[in-house]
């Protein structure tokens, strides 16, 4: 998850000079409600690298969120631990022997991947390896089992006997649902012996690994039905395919959750930024030269009640119970000398 969810915290209404309001109705509050903010004097003062006052505003919120995101995480630090990773491991181990799997035409082959109802998790693939006894292009598919959905492709220029690589960088939520995914390839050719797992056992023909959040099993997919979870069997090991993966905590979808807390300190913050932007605006014209110090005012005005919608939203803010949240001790060292 990005912090799209945010971008409609703050809008803005009633452009002027012919420009529509695309945002009006979505917003929670409009940078226009603060004083000194006018869509039109703005104009007056971008330089010339900015294409129009609102695509710069628009850039300006963008920034306002990302900085207001910084700031409540940093703030969170002292109170509580707050995880980036838990759990970084590969899915596939690749055999010494070099022992050859049969082709199963007619089907995809490779993994089934589910995570738990876990809130604040993102599945993040960073690696895709095959191991084949073929050459040429190969496409790796990634389906979403619940709406039999193709979510990505990754192409992989296989070379017979020699583990392929490709670096990737996919990311998927499990949104408070359960996140079920298949990842396989079009077997038309032999593979090398790939286990689940390094505890996954030689003989068994559907191999699964389980741990507190994720299950793994091997698993193919016939290529001509739909690609869901009821068309789904299990299979001797991974087929020469091999995932390098991380959990990773997403803080992003607490800040959505609290996007009606955070309207308020957005709006202060893009405010702040528009009026930084007039206050050294290297334009030459009344807007600029006569109101000089009305937007030197308003910055400092601006950035004074950022600093205390955020002091009053930190007073109330819980965290909610996750792995990836945790209360900071509060037990402290220290050092006794004699």
């Amino acid at each position: 998850m990005t912090l799209d969810c945010l971008k409609d915290v703050v809008g803005v209404r009633d452009c002027g000079a012919g420009q529509p309001d695309t945002q009006t109705g979505h917003s929670l509050v409009y940078l226009q409600s603060l004083p000194g903010i006018s869509v039109t004097d703005f104009d007056k003062a971008i330089n010339n690298e900015s294409r129009n006052a609102l695509s710069r505003i628009d850039e300006l919120l963008g920034l306002a969120i990302q900085e207001v995101s910084l700031d409540v995480q940093n703030a969170l630090q002292g109170k509580y631990e707050l995880r980036t990773f838990i759990e970084n491991d590969v899915i596939g181990f690749f055999q010494d022997d070099k022992v050859l799997m049969p082709a199963q035409t007619g089907s995809l082959t490779g993994l089934e991947i589910r995570m738990n109802l876990t809130p604040y998790l993102k599945l993040f693939i960073r690696q895709v390896k095959l191991f084949c006894n073929y050459t040429g292009s190969v496409d790796v598919k990634i389906y979403d089992l619940v709406q039999g959905k193709l979510l990505d492709t990754v192409t992989i220029d296989a070379v017979a006997g020699q583990v392929a690589v490709v670096p990737v960088d996919l990311e998927y939520m499990n949104d408070r649902q359960r996140l079920h995914l298949f990842i396989g390839y079009e077997s038309a050719f032999d593979s090398y012996k790939t286990l689940l797992s390094t505890f996954t056992d030689d003989g068994g023909i559907t191999s699964s690994y389980t741990n507190s959040w994720m299950f793994f099993r091997g698993a193919k997919l016939g290529n001509s039905v739909p690609k869901l979870r009821e068309n789904l069997y299990g299979n001797s090991g991974t087929a020469g395919l091999s995932i390098s993966y991380s959990l990773q905590c997403s803080f992003d979808e607490h800040l959505c959750n609290i996007k009606k807390l955070l309207a308020m300190p957005i709006l202060y913050k893009a405010g702040a930024l528009i009026m930084k932007e007039m206050k050294y605006s290297k334009r030459l014209n009344g807007v600029i030269t006569c109101y000089a110090q009305d937007h030197l005012e308003l910055m400092n005005s601006y950035n004074e009640e950022y600093n205390l919608r955020m002091a009053q939203l930190f007073q109330n803010m819980n965290m909610p119970a996750s792995s990836c949240f945790s209360c900071a001790s509060m037990v402290e060292a220290r050092s006794v000398l004699p």
